[in-house]
Formats: structure tokens, sequence, C-alpha cells
């Protein structure tokens, strides 16, 4: 003849089971919103880093980006130094094709765009 603690085992396994389930399942969005809020601010402060001075030539992948976003095709692109690049491009939505000055800042942020057709 079994015991009534025989019995009682698979219930406080099954018990134990589900309050650790129960505790990680409520847990989740927690840790959720704590690493959302985490990459945020650290998104948040790589923007607002101040620096002072120019780009260098590892700011194209920015400048490329940029580019790409606003529906343009680069044709050609060099450094001219002092955060400026050159940039030639076609628009996809305009006929002819067009030159670019590009400025960019130590954060490889853009500061100023000056475009120009090419004859």
């Amino acid at each position: 003849m079994m015991k009534t603690n025989e019995y009682n085992k698979p219930i406080i396994s099954m018990m134990a089971i589900l309050l650790w389930g129960f505790i990680f399942y409520s847990s989740v969005p927690f840790y959720y919103e704590m690493y959302k809020n985490w990459d945020e601010k650290s998104a948040s402060n790589e923007q607002l880093t101040p620096c002072s001075g120019l780009g260098t030539d590892v700011c194209i992948d920015k400048v490329r980006l940029n580019f790409e976003n606003t529906g343009k095709t680069i044709l050609g692109e060099e450094y001219l130094g002092n955060g400026n690049f050159g940039i030639s491009f076609i628009d996809r939505n305009k006929p002819g094709s067009y030159s670019a000055k590009v400025s960019t800042d130590c954060n490889c942020g853009i500061t100023n765009i000056a475009i120009s057709t090419l004859n």
C-alpha cells in the first residue's frame, strides 16, 4: 500500500515547476523593458556625446547610409579632407546626375550638404 507522501511528490514537483514557470513568465516583460530602456539610453548617449572637430574618412559609411535611405544611388565618392566628402549620385525620382559636398562632424553626423548638377 502506498503512503500519502508518495502521492504528494509528483504534485509538489509539478507545483514547483509551475511556480518557477510563473516567476519566469512574469519577469520577462520586466527584463525586456529594462533592456529596452538601457538600449535607448546608450543610443541617446552616443548621439549626445559632445565633440569638437571634423569627421574623418571613416565617416563614409554614415554618409552612404544617408544617401541610400533617401532613394539615391551613389556613383562615386571621395574623401576631400577636413570632414568633407565629394559624392556623385543619381536620384531615382529625378533625371540627371548630381554632385554633393557633404560635411561631417567628429561623431560622423552630417552637418551640411551642398548639391549641384553634373554637366
